[in-house]
C-alpha cells in the first residue's frame, strides 16, 4: 500500500485540502482572472478519484490494489486477519494535498481525519451521527461498506462544481454529477451516486474501473 494513499495519524499537511483548490478557482472566477483557467481539470478529478479509491480498498481489504488494477483484476477478497475499516467521513476538507512527484502531473493526494472511523465488526454499536450530513450517503444512519463510496464520489462532484458543499438536489447531481466534464467521468461518478448501495460499485471494484477508463 503506497504511504501516500491515507494519513492514519490525522497529519495535515502543509499545502492544505482539496478545498484550497476549489476556492482559489471561484476566486479567480470572481476577479475574472482569464489567462487562469476557472475550473479544475479533469486529470485532477481522476487523479483524486484513483488515489482515493486505493485508499478506501486497503481499508477495507488490507490491499494495494493498485497492482492488481494494472492487470484488470478487481479484489474480491479481505487480507487474513485484516480488520476491515470504514472512514465515515470523505469529504473534500478530509482529502489532503501532497508535493506531486516526478512522474505525476498532479499533486498526490491523501486521505486524513479518521476521528469517525469504526472498524466494520464495532459499527453497529457506533455513534453513527458523527460524519458530515451533506456527504452521508442515503442509507444514514444505517452506514454499510459501500457508503464511503458515494461520499467519494460526491467530493468528485465538489471539485466538478467548485463548491465546498455538494448540490443539495440529490437526483440533479447523480444525473449530471461532473458538469461540463467527460461521459466516461460522469457516467462513473452516477454510479458510485446509486441510492442503492448495492448498485454501487464496492472498494474492491472501483480503482479497477478508474483505472480501466
Amino acid at each position: 500500500m503506497p504511504v501516500r494513499s491515507f494519513d492514519p495519524k490525522h497529519q495535515k499537511t502543509p499545502f492544505g485540502s482539496i478545498v484550497r483548490i476549489e476556492r482559489s478557482v471561484r476566486w479567480q472566477r470572481c476577479f475574472h482572472q482569464r489567462h487562469i483557467p476557472t475550473h479544475i481539470p479533469e486529470g485532477m478529478l481522476w487523479t483524486v478519484l484513483w488515489e482515493q479509491s486505493l485508499a478506501l480498498c486497503y481499508l477495507q481489504t488490507g490491499i494495494n490494489a493498485s497492482r492488481f488494477a494494472s492487470e484488470g483484476k478487481p479484489i474480491r477478497r479481505r487480507r487474513e486477519g485484516w480488520e476491515a475499516i470504514l472512514h465515515r467521513d470523505v469529504k473534500p476538507a478530509n482529502i489532503f494535498l501532497t508535493t506531486r512527484d516526478q512522474e505525476n502531473q498532479y499533486p498526490t493526494t491523501v486521505l486524513g481525519d479518521f476521528g469517525c472511523s469504526v472498524m466494520v465488526r464495532d459499527r453497529v454499536s457506533s455513534v453513527m451521527t458523527a460524519w458530515t450530513k451533506p456527504f452521508a450517503a442515503p442509507e444514514e444512519p444505517r452506514y454499510t461498506e459501500m457508503s464511503d463510496v458515494y461520499s467519494l464520489a460526491l467530493s468528485v462532484h465538489c471539485m466538478a462544481i467548485v463548491r465546498d458543499m455538494p448540490d443539495e438536489r440529490r437526483e440533479v447531481r447523480k444525473a449530471n454529477p461532473a458538469p461540463g466534464y467527460s461521459c466516461v467521468l460522469n457516467d462513473l461518478l452516477a454510479r458510485c451516486l446509486s441510492t442503492r448501495p448495492g448498485d454501487r460499485p464496492d472498494v474492491g471494484y472501483l480503482p479497477y474501473l478508474v483505472l480501466r477508463e
